[in-house]
C-alpha cells in the first residue's frame, strides 16, 4: 500500500485571528486558519490550504502587488517569505517583537512592519533568486510613544503613514527629503487604529477605537508654522504630468496638515475595531465590536448603510481592488464572511465548529465529508471544495458520532442529549429522532449495511438500543456491558454488531438471528476504540494501556497484538510535571480505521500523531504530525523551566493586554463575582485527534483534529502551469511545435490560448499510437477544458475511431479524477454521453444500411499482403532510370554489423548496458551539462565506440555505389562513427546530423584541438582530455604590453557530436530544402524518435516514393499495409545489410557492390597494418578478419555472445 500521503486541505476551521485579505484579482481572500492561511477562490468556490506552517498562530499577513508572494508573520515576530503560486517558503525572518502589522507597498519594493514602537521598511526580497541575506532592513522610522498598529502607504509608494496605541498618527518619508521632518496628527482620545490616503492623496482619514473620524487636509504655507487657524485648502485638480505629480509630492510632503472636519460613528456600547478603507470609491468600512459593520462615503461621511453580521466582535475587514467585495473574520466564532454591499447579498459564508470537532466520516463515494463537534452541530462539507454547504443544528448537547448510510442518502448522528438523529441528505432535513425510554447520553453509533437499523450504545446505563429507520421504534435493547460503551460497529455483512466498552471487554451480536448468547473477547485494557476489517473477518480494537489488538471473528480469539505506546506519545503539555516519556495521559489510541484494502490500520490519539501499522508485519509504517503550531499544548518535547512561577507557567497569562480590555480580560467563571483574577488564564487547546478515517477510495484519509479538518491524499492538489508565464505562446509556435512532433507540448500550447481552430488543428495532428500516451501525460488543470473540447469534437466530425481513442484514453487515465469532480464537470459529462449516444445511433443506422457492403469489405481486408522486399509492381519506381535525387536517411542501425551497437536495442543498445557508469539515466552520458560536471563517463563510453578499426558495412558501401552511378543527392546520418567517409563517400554528400569524433574543440576557449591528441589521450586511454592552450590573463595589471599573465586554458575538450541541450549544425537545416528536390527516399536502420531528425521523411514531396529498410516499421510506415502501385512507401522487414544487397540486386549493381566491398576491406587493412607496424599482420589476416566477422555477428546476434564481450574482442582487433 502506498504511505505518501501528502497534507491537501483543512476544513472546519475557515479564520482563527489575523487579518483577511484579498488577492490582486480580488477573485480569493486568504484567511489566517491557525498557523497556515487558507485561500478561498470566490469565483470557482473552492477553497485550499498552504502547506506551509509558521511556529505558531499567525498573527499578520500580507500579499505582494502582484500575487507573487506572501509574508505570513506569526504571535513571536518569525515571519516566512513565501512563493504564493506554489505555496513553498522561500526565506523564514526573526523580527523579534510582536508585529501588529505588514504591509507592502504599492509598488512592491519595500515591506514596511510595526515593530514596537517604531517602524521597520525592509527591500522585499527577490523570489526568483537565491540570496544568502535576502532581507536588508533599509530604514528604521521612530517617533511614536506607544506600539504602532498600522501603516498606509501612498500610492507613489514615497509616504507612508503609521498609526499607533499613543493616540496619533505620523507620515513619513521612505527616502530621505531636504528639510522634511515628520508629520504628526494628533487630537484622537483614544488608539489610533487606521489612517488612509484618499485617491489624489490630498486629504488624509484617521480612525480612532472610540469612533471618531477626522479628516486631515493639506493647507497653504510652510510646513513650521504653528498656527491651526483654518487655511485655504488645496483643492486643484490633479493632472497626469511630470510636474503635477512632482507638486503633489511637495503637497504631501511640505504643506501643512490640518483638520478638515471631524466626524463620529455614534454607536452606543461599542469600540471601532477594524477599519479599511478604498480610495477609488472612496469608501470607507470599519467593523465594531457588538458585530455590526457600517459604510461610508467620504470626505462627506455620508452613510452608505450599516449592518449585524455576527453576534460577536468583527476581527478583520479587507476590501477588494475593485470595491464591490467586502471580507470580514470573527475571531470567536471562527466566522468568514464576503458581502457584496451593493446588491446587500452573501458571496461567502463559512463557519467552523464552535469548539472541538469530535468525529467525523466519509460518505460512501468520498465526496463529502459528516463532522460533528462540541457545539452540537453536524456539518456536511465537499471533500473537493473545502466548503460546508449545510449545517444541521437540531442536536443540544455535543455530538458524539456520525455514520452514513451504505447508499450515501441518510446521515445519522449521536449526541449526548439522548438522541439520534436522521438526515435526509437529498432534501436537507431531520426526518427521524430516535430515543431512549429513559434519558441517556449516547457516546456510540452503528448503521447496518442495508440502512435499515440503527443502534447505539450509552455511556451511562451501559446498554445498546436497536431501532427500525423506517418506523422509528425501539426494536430491542442489549445487555451485558458493565461500564460505558465506547464503540460500536456492524460487520460489512451485516450479520454481526461489535461492541467495546471501559469494562475491558469486546461483545459480539448476532442481532438478526434467533439465538442472542454471546461471550465476552476480554482485553488487556479499557477499550477505547473498535474497527472492523472490510472483508469482515477481523477486527482492531485500541485500548487504554496503548494497544492494538487484532481479533479473529470465526474463532472469537486475539491474534495478535500491536504495542504503540512508544509511537502515539506525544510531546508535553504546559502544565505537566512529567516528561513527555513518562507521562501515560496520550500514550492510547481513540480512533482507528482500516485502509480500503485492509491491509494497514490508521490510528490517531491525544497526541499530535497519527499512525499507520502493518497489519500482517505488525509494524509501524510512517507517523504523521498533524501540526507544528507551537501555540497548541502537546507540540514540544521540551519545556522551558524559566518560563515556569509560582503561580504557574508564564504563557497562561495574558500578557499583551491594554487596561482599555479590562472587560474582556476578568475572569468570570463564577457567576455573580464582584472580585475575581483581573489576568485570566489564556486557554491553550491540545494537539490532539478525536477521530481518524479512511475514504472508501483508499487515497485519502481525514483526521479530526484540534486545528480543524485535516485531509490527507495521495493525489496533487496544487498544479503549476508553466505557459501561463511564458511570452513565446503564439499560434505560430504552436503549429510549429506540432510539426516538430512534440504534440503534448503543443496541445497544452493550444489548450492555453483556447483557441478552438488552432486546438483542432494540433487535436487532428496527433498520431493514433500516441494517443494514450498524450492522455497520460495531460496535466489535470487541463483535462476539464479538454474534455470539454472531446465532446463538442464528436458531433462535428467524421473521424469516429480517432475520437473514441481520445474518448476512451482520456477516461481511462483520469477516470478518478473525473469522479471526484463530478459536480463541476456534470455539464461536459453529460454532452460526452450526447455525442456518444448520437455517433452510436448514426452508425447503427449506417450499419443497417450497408450490412451486404460492410461483409463484402471485411471478406477483402486479409487479402492483401504486406511488402517485404522490392518485387512486385509496387517497386517499378526503384528501377526507374529517371531517379536521379535520391537521399538517405541513416540510423545507426547500419553500423550494427561492424561491431558498433546501437542505442535503444534492447539488452544491445548502449543505453541498456551502461550501469558500469553509474549513471542518473542512460542518456545523461550525452547531456551537456552532466559532462561539464563529470565527463569521466563520457570518455570511458568513447574508448569502446569509437571507430578507429571497424570495418565500413555494405550498407556503407551501397552508399557510393549510388554516388558512382550519378544517381545520390545527399545523405543525411545520424551516426557519429564517420565510416561514411572512411567506405569512400565525399564529405560534402555527408549531413551529420550529431555531429562526429573528426573534430573537436575546448568548451572554454573554443579552440580547435588537435584529433591525435584527443585520439591518444581520450580514446585509447579513456582519460579526460583538457586543453593545453596559452591564453593571456585579461586581469593582468601590468601597465606596459605584454605584462598580462598567461596561463594554460585547461578547459575541457568535446568532441564536436551533438549533445543533449545543444543545437544541431548549421549545415543540418542548411540542406533540408533539398528534400523538396528528392525523386527517392531512402531510410536504413533508424527508429526515427529524435527529433528533428525524424520529421524530414515528411519534407519530401507528396509523390516521391519512400524506402524503409529496418527490422521493423516506425513512423510512418507503421500503417503501411497495401502493394497497390500506386503506394507512396515501401517496406523491407529484415538486417540493414541484407536489404542493402536485396536493392542493389533489384538494379542491377549485386556484383558491383560486393567487389566494392571486397575491395574496400582490403584496402583498409593494408593501410592498419603499415599504420600499426604489422601488429595486425602478426596474427595474420585471415585469421583478424575471422575474429571480426565473428564478432560483429555476436553484436548481432543477441544469444550468441554478451554485448560487452564482443566489443571488447572488436576492440582488440
Amino acid at each position: 500500500m502506498k504511505s505518501n500521503f501528502q497534507f491537501q486541505n483543512l476544513c472546519g476551521t475557515v479564520y482563527r485571528q489575523g487579518n483577511v485579505a484579498f488577492t490582486p484579482d480580488g477573485n480569493s481572500v486568504l484567511s489566517p486558519v491557525g498557523n497556515r492561511v487558507s485561500v478561498f477562490d470566490l469565483v470557482n468556490n473552492k477553497s485550499r490550504t498552504l502547506g506551509f506552517e509558521n511556529r505558531k498562530n499567525i498573527a499578520t499577513i500580507a500579499l505582494s502587488p502582484d500575487g507573487n508572494v506572501l509574508i505570513s508573520v506569526d504571535e513571536d515576530g518569525r515571519a516566512l517569505f513565501i512563493n504564493f503560486r506554489k505555496g513553498t517558503v522561500l526565506h523564514h525572518i526573526n523580527f523579534k517583537r510582536h508585529v501588529n502589522h505588514v504591509s507592502f507597498s504599492p509598488d512592491g519594493k519595500y515591506i514596511a512592519i510595526t515593530h514596537g514602537h517604531k517602524v521597520q521598511i525592509w527591500n522585499t526580497p527577490s523570489h526568483l533568486v537565491r540570496e544568502f541575506a535576502p532581507f536588508t532592513l533599509h530604514r528604521e522610522y521612530t517617533g511614536h510613544h506607544d506600539d504602532v498598529v498600522s501603516v498606509c502607504w501612498s500610492k507613489t509608494s514615497r509616504y507612508f503613514v503609521s498609526t499607533s496605541r499613543d493616540m496619533t498618527a505620523r507620515l513619513y518619508t521612505v527616502h530621505p527629503l531636504e528639510g522634511f521632518t515628520p508629520k504628526q496628527f494628533a487630537g484622537h482620545r483614544d488608539m489610533v487604529i487606521g489612517a488612509y490616503f484618499s485617491l489624489d492623496e490630498k486629504t488624509i482619514y484617521t480612525i480612532s477605537r472610540d469612533g471618531a473620524v477626522f479628516v486631515w487636509k493639506a493647507k497653504k504655507g510652510v510646513s513650521d508654522e504653528d498656527s491651526d487657524v483654518e487655511l485655504d485648502i488645496l483643492d486643484a485638480p490633479t493632472t497626469s504630468t511630470s510636474a503635477a505629480n512632482l507638486a503633489l509630492e511637495h503637497t504631501v510632503a511640505y504643506s501643512r496638515w490640518g483638520v478638515h472636519s471631524r466626524h463620529f460613528f455614534n454607536q452606543p456600547g461599542t469600540k471601532t475595531v477594524c477599519a479599511t478603507f478604498h480610495p477609488k470609491t472612496s469608501l470607507l468600512i470599519v467593523g465594531f465590536s457588538s458585530g455590526v459593520f457600517g459604510l461610508w462615503e467620504m470626505p462627506h461621511f455620508s452613510p452608505v448603510h450599516t449592518l449585524s453580521i455576527s453576534n460577536e466582535k468583527i476581527s478583520s475587514v479587507a476590501v477588494s481592488p475593485s470595491g464591490e467585495w467586502l471580507a470580514f473574520g470573527a475571531s470567536k466564532l471562527g466566522q468568514l464572511l464576503v458581502w457584496e454591499w451593493q446588491s446587500e447579498s452573501y458571496v461567502l459564508k463559512q463557519q467552523g465548529h464552535y469548539y472541538d470537532m469530535n468525529t467525523l466520516a466519509f460518505s460512501p463515494d468520498a465526496q463529502n465529508i459528516a463532522t460533528g463537534g462540541e457545539d452540537g452541530k453536524v456539518k456536511l462539507w465537499n471533500a473537493t471544495s473545502g466548503y460546508c454547504f449545510v449545517t444541521f443544528p437540531e442536536h443540544t448537547a455535543a455530538v458524539s458520532t456520525v455514520e452514513f448510510s451504505k447508499q450515501g442518502q441518510v446521515l445519522f448522528s449521536a449526541s449526548l442529549d439522548g438522541t439520534v438523529r436522521a438526515y435526509d441528505l437529498v432534501r436537507y432535513r431531520n426526518f427521524r429522532t430516535f430515543t431512549s425510554p429513559s434519558p441517556v447520553q449516547f457516546s456510540a453509533l452503528a448503521v447496518d449495511p442495508s440502512g435499515d437499523v440503527v443502534c447505539a450504545g450509552s455511556q451511562d446505563s451501559f446498554e445498546i438500543y436497536m431501532w427500525s429507520v423506517q418506523t422509528g421504534k425501539l426494536l430491542d435493547i442489549l445487555t451485558g456491558h458493565t461500564a460505558p460503551i465506547s464503540n460500536l460497529a456492524f460487520s460489512p455483512s451485516g450479520n454481526q454488531l461489535a461492541s467495546s466498552s471501559w469494562d475491558r471487554s469486546v461483545r459480539l451480536w448476532s442481532v438478526f438471528g434467533r439465538s442472542r448468547a454471546t461471550e465476552p473477547i476480554e482485553l488487556s485494557g479499557e477499550a477505547t476504540a473498535l474497527a472492523f476489517r472490510p472483508d469482515g473477518k477481523e477486527i482492531c480494537v485500541a485500548t487504554l494501556n496503548g494497544e492494538l489488538s487484532f481479533i479473529d471473528i470465526e474463532e472469537g480469539e486475539i491474534k495478535s497484538v500491536i504495542e504503540g505506546r512508544r509511537d502515539i506519545s506525544g510531546g508535553r503539555k504546559i502544565d505537566d510535571r512529567l516528561t513527555a516519556a513518562n507521562n501515560a495521559a496520550s500514550k492510547y489510541f481513540n480512533s482507528v480505521t482500516y485502509t480500503a484494502d485492509g491491509a494497514c490500520v490508521l490510528a490517531g490519539g491525544s497526541s499530535k500523531y497519527v499512525v499507520i501499522y502493518d497489519r500482517a508485519e505488525g509494524v509501524m509504517i510512517k507517523k504523521f504530525q498533524i501540526s507544528e503550531n507551537l501555540s497548541l499544548d502537546g507540540t514540544q518535547e521540551m519545556l522551558d523551566s524559566r518560563k515556569m512561577t509560582e503561580a504557574g507557567a508564564m504563557d497562561t497569562f495574558d500578557r499583551q493586554g491594554e487596561e482599555e480590555d479590562l472587560e474582556d480580560r476578568l475572569d468570570s467563571t463564577l457567576p455573580g463575582a464582584s472580585k475575581g483574577d483581573l489576568s485570566k488564564r489564556r486557554y491553550r487547546r491540545d494537539a490532539r485527534t478525536n477521530c481518524v478515517r479512511f475514504s472508501a477510495t483508499g487515497r485519502s484519509w481525514a483526521a479530526a483534529s484540534t486545528e480543524g479538518l485535516l485531509i490527507y491524499s495521495l493525489d496533487e492538489s496544487t498544479t503549476f502551469d508553466p505557459f501561463d508565464l511564458s511570452l513565446d505562446l503564439t499560434p505560430e509556435s504552436t503549429l510549429q511545435t506540432a510539426a516538430q512532433g512534440d504534440y503534448l507540448i503543443a496541445l497544452i500550447m493550444a489548450l492555453r490560448l483556447n483557441e478552438k481552430p488552432l486546438i483542432q488543428r494540433v487535436y487532428e495532428a496527433v498520431s493514433p499510437s500516441s494517443i494514450r500516451l498524450l492522455a497520460r501525460q495531460l496535466p489535470e488543470v487541463y483535462v476539464a477544458q479538454f474534455t470539454k473540447f472531446v465532446s463538442d469534437h464528436i458531433e462535428a466530425t467524421p473521424h469516429v475511431e480517432f475520437d473514441l481513442m481520445w474518448t476512451a484514453a482520456m477516461l481511462t487515465s483520469h477516470g478518478r479524477y473525473l469522479r471526484e469532480r463530478k459536480g463541476e464537470m456534470a455539464a461536459t459529462l453529460r454532452g460526452l454521453v450526447k455525442g456518444l449516444n448520437g455517433l452510436e445511433a448514426s452508425v447503427s443506422k449506417i450499419s443497417d444500411d450497408n450490412t451486404f457492403s460492410l461483409d463484402y469489405i471485411l471478406s477483402q481486408v486479409g487479402k492483401g499482403e504486406q511488402a517485404n522486399g522490392f518485387e512486385g509492381e509496387g517497386s517499378a519506381f526503384i528501377l526507374d532510370v529517371e531517379a536521379k535525387n535520391v537521399v538517405f536517411l541513416l540510423g545507426a542501425g547500419i553500423s550494427t554489423s561492424a561491431g558498433i551497437p546501437d542505442f535503444r536495442s534492447p539488452e544491445t543498445g548502449l543505453y541498456h548496458n551502461l550501469q558500469a557508469l553509474n549513471l542518473p539515466f542512460p542518456e545523461a552520458v550525452f547531456e551537456l551539462g552532466f559532462f561539464q560536471k563529470r565527463p569521466e563517463p563520457f570518455w570511458a563510453l568513447a574508448k569502446e565506440i569509437y571507430p578507429g578499426r571497424h570495418f565500413p558495412t555494405p550498407t556503407h558501401y551501397l552508399l557510393k555505389l549510388f554516388r558512382k552511378h550519378n544517381v545520390l543527392k545527399r545523405v543525411f546520418t545520424q551516426n557519429i562513427d564517420t565510416l561514411e567517409s572512411i567506405a569512400g563517400l565525399p564529405s560534402d554528400m555527408i549531413v551529420e546530423a550529431h555531429g562526429s569524433f573528426a573534430t573537436a574543440h575546448c568548451l572554454r576557449c573554443r579552440r580547435e584541438v588537435d584529433r591525435e591528441e584527443v585520439l591518444r589521450a581520450g580514446v585509447r586511454r579513456g582519460e579526460v582530455v583538457k586543453c593545453d592552450a596559452t591564453i593571456k590573463d585579461a586581469g593582468g595589471k601590468g601597465k606596459g604590453k605584454g605584462k598580462g599573465k598567461s596561463q594554460t586554458c585547461g578547459g575541457l575538450v568535446k568532441p564536436d557530436i551533438v549533445f543533449f541541450g545543444e543545437g544541431l549544425p548549421d549545415r543540418f537545416f542548411e540542406l533540408i530544402p533539398e528534400l523538396r528536390k528528392c525523386d527517392l527516399l531512402v531510410v536504413i536502420g533508424t527508429s526515427l524518435q529524435v527529433q528533428p531528425f525524424a520529421s524530414l521523411v515528411n519534407y519530401v514531396p507528396p509523390t516521391c516514393p519512400r524506402l524503409l529498410i529496418n527490422r521493423e516499421p516506425v513512423g510512418p510506415f507503421t500503417s503501411y499495409k497495401s502493394t497497390s502501385p500506386s503506394s507512396r512507401d515501401l517496406f523491407y522487414e529484415g538486417n540493414a545489410d541484407d536489404g542493402a544487397r536485396r536493392l542493389a540486386e533489384q538494379l542491377g549493381w549485386g556484383e558491383e557492390l560486393e567487389e566494392l566491398v571486397r575491395d574496400g576491406r582490403k584496402g583498409l587493412e593494408r593501410k592498419w597494418m603499415k599504420e600499426e607496424g604489422g601488429e595486425v599482420a602478426g596474427q595474420g589476416t585471415k585469421e583478424a578478419e575471422k575474429k571480426s566477422k565473428k564478432a560483429a555477428k555476436a553484436v548481432e546476434d543477441e544469444g550468441t555472445e554478451d554485448l560487452e564481450e564482443a566489443i571488447k574482442t572488436q576492440l582488440k582487433l
